[in-house]
């Protein structure tokens, strides 16, 4: 039998993976590449509102973003927020690329009240049953059926990572298409657990006459031990191509995932801390304030204590603490201290890094928080 062991595999350049995680860090959050009909200057300020409309779906998930009138007043100006843009010549056509101010695209759907989509994001496996030239089959990850290509394209335009099944000789000795068409959770859950998934997903995408009908159910990916109920998320419909079916599908994860993991902010400043442990150089800590400063869920991070091998960062929040712990699951550089790991009470003082700079408590801080998040270990890539 092949090697059981599957490195994850996403769409192009977007997202960026390591072998043995599952969550994956989204990339190019800030650009969008749209077709344009010329180099005039009305189809340039056209192409740059809809490359600006496509990067805030990516950064909010949500396609009532742009229903927001903060949304549309700056989309009268897209111009304004664009850091660089250039055509390119494609065998599709002409094409505008154009890159945004990052923070400024946060910033401004902070101040519109809209929630923020992080670049970690969970990984999907998706199991589809589609026909493809007259035989219904699961869409494999080498397909070079339209259908394939349909999804790479969508996964990148909202910013879901995404990976299809090898559908390899371990894969068909699990599973069959009748199975995905069925529905059959536990099945399809057994099948998948060579893959380094979050989630799974079964669905159909059938011809019906001139239209097309499609199905879609989502799973978390669990111990396969365990029964299946309900799904977390169950959509069907028709659509009038291939395309736009593939584009109601990935909407519909889009806004399952973002109703889990996109944060707006609350207004509350509520304030949390985080604790890790196994620290033994300079460079965890500074990789450790870097990664809590740019998770969606925080607005402020720092080093608030370090004694021993244990450092904790007070954090404050956009959103809730349970938000935070959300996020703090789909980070692949994070895992649970051993339970052989003791608690230190903060403020004891420091010893054992004689390099590192001195961090003191914040005593207003600790009178409002609850106990730390963790312990947990930082793994550097």
């Amino acid at each position: 039998m092949l090697n059981s062991f599957v490195k994850p595999v996403v769409f192009l350049s977007l997202f960026c993976a390591t072998t043995l995680v599952q969550a994956v860090e989204v990339k190019q959050l800030d650009e969008a590449t749209v077709a344009v009909g010329s180099r005039s200057s009305a189809e340039k300020s056209k192409g740059l509102k809809k490359a600006l409309e496509d990067v805030i779906l990516k950064n909010s998930g949500s396609r009532s973003a742009l229903e927001s009138p903060e949304i549309q007043a700056k989309l009268a100006n897209a111009n304004a927020l664009v850091s660089q843009f250039g055509y390119l010549d494609t065998d599709e056509g002409l094409k505008l690329k154009a890159n945004f101010d990052h923070r400024k695209i946060v910033d401004m759907l902070r101040n519109a009240g809209l929630p923020v989509w992080g670049k970690q994001r969970p990984l999907t496996l998706f199991w589809l049953s589609t026909d493809i030239n007259n035989e219904r089959v699961i869409l494999s990850d080498d397909s070079s059926a339209e259908e394939r290509k349909a999804f790479a394209d969508a996964s990148m335009e909202r910013g879901v990572p995404l990976m299809f099944p090898l559908m390899d000789l371990d894969d068909l000795m699990r599973i069959n298409v009748n199975d995905v068409r069925g529905l059959f959770a536990d099945t399809v859950a057994t099948a998948s657990a060579r893959y380094q998934a979050d989630f799974f997903a079964m669905g159909a995408l059938e011809a019906n006459g001139s239209e097309f009908n499609y199905q879609l159910v989502l799973y978390p990916k669990t111990d396969i031990s365990q029964s299946f109920g309900q799904p977390l998320l169950n959509r069907q419909g028709q659509a009038a191509s291939k395309d736009e079916a593939v584009a109601e599908m990935m909407l519909s994860l889009s806004d399952y995932f973002v109703s889990r993991y996109a944060i707006a902010d609350s207004g509350d400043g509520l304030l949390s801390k985080v604790r890790f442990t196994g620290i033994s150089q300079m460079k965890q800590l500074v990789e450790i304030e870097a990664f809590l400063n740019q998770l969606s869920a925080v607005r402020e991070a720092s080093l608030s204590t370090l004694q021993g091998d244990s450092a904790t960062f007070k954090v404050q929040l956009f959103g809730s603490e349970d938000d935070l712990k959300n996020l703090l699951r789909l980070e692949p550089r994070l895992s649970a201290a051993q339970s052989g790991f003791q608690d230190v009470a903060d403020g004891q003082g420091y010893d054992g890094f004689n390099s590192l700079p001195q961090a003191t408590e914040n005593t207003e801080f600790n009178e409002n928080v609850s106990q730390p998040l963790g312990p947990y270990q930082w793994h550097s890539r």
